[in-house]
């Protein structure tokens, strides 16, 4: 049967259409329509011309990560369905949990978010939906909300003023969640739940789960006992000379290749990625996508993932590795400091030094914020803006943020610090 390839800008007609295709048993493929023209050609190309190996039920999503440039992650829709029981019993979601998703179904977290709530019959709202239709809820009933960490305060503020007044749960991915963002939720009645996972391993760890609940009310000191991420029901974990692997039965295949390529062929640098990407498997079924990560023992209770980064996102100055995300999480806990992404540029004498990118109130102390980190980690340059580069997916896009960092490295006007 022919592979159903879905490229579609409006995002309740393309779940529909996604929805569709799966229950009748079809392999779909899903690109994202806002792709430059020929981006969206080269991926139709490299679906169809793989269309042999797709069996019925397999899915090939695209995903950017944080370098911008899409693969093909190839997984079969079982995958996808060994994971609804078990996130449908940490969410504690029922039918009547009418679900808002802000992105883009384009986006796999997003599509998941979507399926998850329709296998439960539940409502769905997405984004530009803000009146209700015969097929749509009101967006202010929405009870549960699948967003990326930096919509998170929004959310809580549309709480606040009444606008969602229904609001029981976000649930968020795909980055790290501040410590604060945990406490400002709790404060508000709101369950967070974040997930660590990856487009290639679906869901790995989660935090905020029922299971916590022990710690929050037990006699832990703080937050510090929250800290980390459980695995996710069914997920084994393993960290491995500094690197985190897991296996479970929600993992995709790997990476779409046709027919005539193979990893080790030499591509031009398009924008599509046909190398064989972060994913790496072993002989006994665990996988990884190279994040680093320390397991972290709870006297009583399951060690915890404790997520560092991603080995792309490490910058090496003089010598000393730093891990982006650590830093962002440090430089994001800072008050007026909104989001973070910190990236490494050419520096003539130390290899790369860190230039970090932010928002916020531009009365934030900044500078007291970078001072306080080690001093191997702190950025030599700091530019505030408007807004940070994302992905399609909501993403930070570090490939453009670099690129920008390196515009920015002698700014007029004080935006910048050196």
């Amino acid at each position: 049967m022919t592979p159903l390839v879905l490229c579609e800008s409006d995002p309740r007609r393309l779940f529909e259409a996604f929805w569709g295709g799966v229950q009748e048993g079809r392999a779909v493929a899903v690109l994202d329509a806002r792709w430059p023209s020929g981006l969206v050609s080269r991926s139709r190309r490299l679906v169809e011309a793989a269309a042999n190996s797709l069996r019925p039920g397999d899915l090939v999503l695209f995903t950017s990560g944080s370098g911008g440039r899409p693969r093909a992650v190839h997984r079969s829709l079982a995958s996808w369905e060994a994971s609804l029981a078990p996130l449908t019993q940490v969410l504690g979601s029922t039918a009547d949990d009418v679900t808002w998703l802000p992105g883009h179904p384009t986006s796999t977290a997003v599509l998941y978010g979507a399926f998850h709530a329709a296998s439960l019959g539940a409502p769905v709202c997405f984004a530009g939906e803000p009146r209700a239709t015969a097929q749509a809820p009101e967006r202010a009933a929405a009870r549960v909300v699948h967003a990326v960490p930096s919509l998170v305060p929004g959310l809580l503020r549309a709480h606040r003023a009444g606008e969602l007044p229904a609001l029981r749960l976000i649930v968020t991915a795909g980055d790290a969640v501040p410590e604060a963002l945990h406490g400002a939720c709790r404060a508000q009645g709101v369950r967070l739940v974040a997930y660590y996972g990856a487009a290639e391993l679906s869901f790995v760890a989660v935090r905020g789960h029922e299971l916590d609940r022990d710690e929050e009310d037990g006699d832990r000191e703080g937050d510090e006992a929250m800290e980390g991420y459980r695995p996710f029901p069914g997920v084994e974990v393993q960290v491995r000379d500094g690197l985190l692997w897991s296996r479970s039965p929600y993992q995709a295949y790997g990476y779409l290749q046709a027919p005539e390529e193979s990893p080790e062929k030499p591509h031009d640098d398009g924008p599509l990625r046909h190398d064989d990407g972060p994913l790496r498997r072993d002989a006994q079924g665990f996988a990884t996508v190279g994040d680093h990560a320390v397991l972290r023992q709870v006297a009583g209770g399951p060690a915890r993932v404790q997520v560092l980064g991603r080995a792309d996102a490490a910058v090496t100055v003089s010598g000393h590795t730093v891990i982006a995300e650590e830093v962002e999480l440090a430089l994001r806990a800072a008050p007026g400091i909104g989001d973070v992404v910190v990236v490494g540029v050419p520096d003539p004498v130390h290899g790369q030094r860190i230039a970090a990118l932010w928002t916020g109130s531009s009365d934030a102390d900044i500078r007291g914020a970078v001072a306080a980190l080690p001093r191997p980690a702190r950025p030599r340059s700091w530019h505030h803006l408007p807004a940070l580069p994302r992905t399609t997916g909501g993403k930070p896009d570090r490939a453009a943020a670099r690129r920008l960092a390196e515009q920015l490295r002698a700014p007029a006007g004080g935006a910048a610090h050196e």
